[in-house]
């Protein structure tokens, strides 16, 4: 795994985080929102790359929390793409 190297970007497009993959647990990215943290996982996105000999494989995930603020629902959103990509 550690030829392969994950890069997560904002909605606007800027780069979050970039690493190289070295275990499992790193195949959670974890983002701190209003109402505690929240998680997506690249497993899935990895082994396509993997699968399918793929030497890169960009994905777009949402993360989404919902609280109560002055009786009204509220709803947040993070969008992010990661790229994950072999480095040989």
């Amino acid at each position: 795994m550690s030829s392969i190297e994950a890069t997560i970007y904002s909605a606007s497009d800027s780069v979050i985080k970039r690493f190289t993959l070295k275990s499992p647990g790193d195949l959670h990215f974890h983002h701190e929102m209003f109402n505690g943290t929240r998680h997506f996982d690249l497993s899935p996105q990895l082994a396509e790359l993997q699968e399918q000999c793929l030497s890169e494989n960009r994905q777009k995930y949402s993360l989404f929390c919902s609280y109560v603020k002055f009786g009204e629902t509220q709803q947040e959103r993070a969008d992010f793409s990661v790229l994950i990509q072999r480095l040989d």
